[in-house]
């Protein structure tokens, strides 16, 4: 997948956390306005892509749509909420919001930071790892480099870029509005 579709589909799942969207036409307008300028076909792909449905209550994850049609949540589905909450828990009392949707320029390649590949590494490599991470490339326009990190930092790196690359697409389950 393009960084250019990822980073449209992180904008897309950005803005559905932060309001209900009712229709294509007023997702397609409020990305206007952040620069991106998509056809009603592109939108329906990502929405597609990224297992979003219509709903009552606007655009919402497929699997979040249907939790809430069945009660209680399966034990997976609740456990990764739970760890996706306690991430982000994590990281904000530490002081970092984490940058959703953000372009980096990793060692291997480019990758965008989503919920789900966030989550991933922070599981693999830790969430004081993971924040030293991105606060570093931060301060370095989002661009890696083997001379920022000292031998055993640079140990972990590419398994934190490759599960920031590799999983953004998995669907989660964690709610929108979380």
């Amino acid at each position: 997948m393009g960084v250019q579709k990822r980073f449209r589909q992180g904008q897309i799942l950005k803005l559905l956390t932060g309001q209900p969207v009712a229709s294509q036409e007023e997702l397609r307008r409020q990305l206007g306005h952040l620069g991106m300028r998509v056809t009603q076909a592109t939108l329906s792909r990502d929405l597609r892509e990224l297992r979003l449905v219509k709903t009552a209550a606007g655009y919402r994850p497929l699997s979040a749509a249907a939790a809430e049609e069945s009660s209680p949540l399966p034990a997976l589905a609740r456990a990764l909420k739970e760890f996706l909450l306690r991430n982000d828990r994590l990281l904000k009392a530490n002081g970092f919001d984490p940058p959703i949707g953000q372009i980096i320029h990793g060692l291997k390649g480019d990758l965008v930071v989503t919920e789900n590949g966030l989550a991933a590494a922070m599981h693999r490599a830790g969430e004081p790892a993971v924040k030293h991470y991105l606060q570093t490339l931060m301060g370095r326009n989002w661009t890696n480099d083997k001379t920022l990190w000292s031998e055993e930092e640079l140990k972990r790196i590419p398994a934190i870029e490759a599960r920031l690359r590799d999983l953004p697409g998995i669907p989660c389950l964690r709610p929108l509005g979380h």
